[in-house]
């Protein structure tokens, strides 16, 4: 499940295709903007297959051959694969609803992609790519390209049966950054799971032991998980930095519908806290979204849910006590409310921010959840990106902990032992 593009699409009259809407006057344009929002979309998280998804070509066309070859990279991409994501994100699609041009069972539009400019970018000497990334994200430089998409109707769905100009636009998967560094290729250092722990010591050796057994207790609900999402929801991550990693993992709690994320903290005596969020994940509407993050020592947990009319952001903080119990300190609510709005005759957004059920600003949220993202060392769970305007935007660009199935948690934790 695409939780990103299902989130973005609700949100897509605020945040990213401009004077173009998410409705259009007669129906075909209205499905004609629709795929246009996902190909941009698709652009924005360098996603070859789900662009591919929506031409008419098969993999013998010479189209199909030449759309990938758009999205060819160096053999080494994957030491600097976060500056090529970070300039996919910036991509955005431009055009006049108006300039749709309809014809029985074909259509055509022009759009301009803007960008960063990743030219100038690419060519400014940095220490390191981590803060090439984060200028790339600024988009103080930008670059465009202007472009062509042909349509055809199938089937009652339209299809892209032409793209121009896209081997332009993603130019930047060809090149290599100018970074200050002695070794080449590079890549970010990002934290081991456990650094700096005694994985002998005593302590340690009664957590897994504990770990185990509460992840054998619970095998047949991740396993439903699994089953149900597709997803690897198994992790061992040191959030409060105590030296002993807490464990986590998403269980099955409502039978063949939802599922809550757990995470156990190991305090001695074969004691355990625990944080519980139910229904994180569920098989309904955009069937829920989440990002679970360590900043700072604090644990917190951003979920969402909701319709295309009222969609709501919850954000969590917890904070590991002296009394060795998790608690709740604060709760944020971003809710974001599409109504029809007759002046524009177009779809409108309304933001609103809460604090413990209290409105708050927009910028103090913003300000609030900008010293999160600073000080975040770690995404241990997550299945979207925040779309761009949201004050958790930057959580796309931190480490992002690999989490486990149940077996390959099973053998790890044996193997520590």
């Amino acid at each position: 499940m695409k939780f990103g593009k299902v989130i973005a699409g609700i949100l897509c009259g605020a945040f990213v295709l401009g004077t173009a809407g998410c409705a259009g006057g007669k129906k075909s344009r209205s499905q004609i903007e629709n795929v246009l929002f996902d190909y941009e979309d698709a652009l924005q998280r360098f996603d070859e297959d789900d662009v591919l998804d929506m031409t008419v070509w098969s993999k013998s066309d010479k189209e199909y051959e030449e759309i990938q070859e758009c999205f060819v990279t160096d053999g080494n991409a994957s030491y600097i694969w976060n500056v090529f994501d970070a300039m996919a994100r910036t991509i955005e699609i431009e055009y006049d609803s108006d300039d749709i041009k309809i014809d029985k069972d074909s259509a055509s539009v022009k759009v301009t992609y803007t960008l960063a400019d990743w030219e100038y970018y690419f060519n400014t000497l940095y220490s390191d790519s981590d803060s090439l990334v984060k200028d790339i994200a600024k988009m103080r430089k930008k670059a465009t390209v202007s472009g062509k998409l042909e349509f055809v109707l199938e089937d009652g769905e339209w299809l892209i049966s032409k793209i121009t100009k896209l081997d332009e636009v993603l130019d930047f998967s060809d090149e290599w950054p100018y970074l200050d560094t002695k070794e080449w290729p590079t890549m970010p250092v990002f934290p081991d799971p456990e650094p700096d722990i005694d994985t002998s010591a005593d302590l340690y050796q009664e957590a897994i032991g504990e770990y185990l057994t509460l992840l054998e207790i619970n095998e047949d609900k991740i396993r439903a998980i699994e089953d149900m999402f597709g997803i690897e929801t198994c992790g061992l991550y040191d959030v409060d930095s105590s030296g002993i990693p807490e464990f986590f993992f998403i269980a099955e709690d409502v039978p063949s519908y939802s599922g809550a994320f757990q995470l156990y903290t190991y305090h001695g005596s074969n004691s355990s806290s625990y944080v519980e969020i139910p229904g994180i994940v569920y098989q309904a509407g955009t069937g829920g979204a989440y990002n679970i993050y360590s900043s700072g020592g604090s644990l917190i947990l951003s979920y969402s849910n909701g319709e295309a009319s009222l969609y709501t952001y919850y954000s969590r903080i917890f904070t590991f006590g002296d009394d060795g119990l998790w608690g709740s300190t604060e709760e944020y609510r971003h809710e974001v409310q599409s109504y029809y709005n007759e002046d524009l005759d177009d779809l409108d957004t309304l933001h609103t921010y809460y604090l413990n059920d209290q409105t708050i600003t927009e910028e103090s949220y913003n300000d609030i959840f900008g010293d999160y993202m600073d000080n975040t060392s770690a995404v241990i769970e997550s299945n979207y990106d925040p779309p761009r305007g949201f004050a958790e935007y930057d959580l796309a660009y931190k480490y992002h902990y690999e989490t486990m199935s149940y077996d390959e948690m099973h053998a790890w934790l044996e193997g520590l032992l």
